[in-house]
């Protein structure tokens, strides 16, 4: 009589470790790309900055071009506004105002420019600027040569950040100079401006 065999039913238990062979080539993959995204990032912050820098650079020069151009072209206009302030200014008057503006046009001297102009009762109140204290002290000396100036009076000059001189000149003209009738010219560069040099030729010996 045969026996009977039986079979024994047990579980299968799985193994307690996975292997790790695949988790560390992807490991190793995942650090070659945030390596390679890393460098393409810092390659790109770099180009971005000297970019910027180089534009920067550009824009700066562009600006100290333009503000060169823009300060010569100012200077140009403030000198023409000045003539025609001065003139309107003296329209003002009920003498003939032409003759202190005459004065002003033909005893400034061509390095000194008219800052602010003032005419009341034949009193000229300038505002003068001057390139240095030579030019200076020869525009107050022709001042005082004039036989047209009753009395002139300055007060201390001053020094402005580009070492021009800056000073106020109160001018009395005479009467018979303001009264007298402005004798016609023959065209407008006749008005010119007194050169400096001839200054020198009226000093003492």
């Amino acid at each position: 009589m045969n026996e009977g065999k039986f079979i024994p039913h047990t579980q299968a238990i799985p193994p307690s470790r996975v292997p790790r062979q695949g988790l560390g080539l992807f490991s190793v993959l995942a650090f070659i790309v945030a390596v390679l995204a890393g460098a393409a990032t810092g390659a790109t912050v770099f180009l971005d900055k000297n970019y910027q820098n180089q534009v920067t650079e550009a824009v700066g020069r562009l600006k100290k071009i333009q503000e060169k151009i823009e300060i010569e072209s100012f200077r140009k206009v403030l000198d023409v506004q000045n003539r025609i302030q001065i003139a309107s200014d003296m329209l003002k008057e009920h003498v003939y105002p032409s003759q202190a503006f005459n004065f002003v046009e033909d005893h400034t001297l061509d390095t000194v420019r008219v800052e602010s102009f003032g005419y009341t009762a034949g009193v000229l109140l300038l505002r003068l600027r001057a390139p240095s204290y030579l030019d200076f002290a020869q525009q107050i000396k022709h001042y005082r040569s004039l036989r047209d100036v009753e009395k002139i009076n300055f007060k201390p000059p001053g020094l402005t950040d580009k070492g021009q001189i800056i000073f106020d000149v109160d001018i009395t003209l005479t009467k018979d100079f303001i009264r007298r009738r402005p004798e016609p010219r023959q065209n407008a560069s006749a008005a010119s401006v007194v050169p400096a040099a001839p200054v020198n030729s009226e000093e003492e010996p």
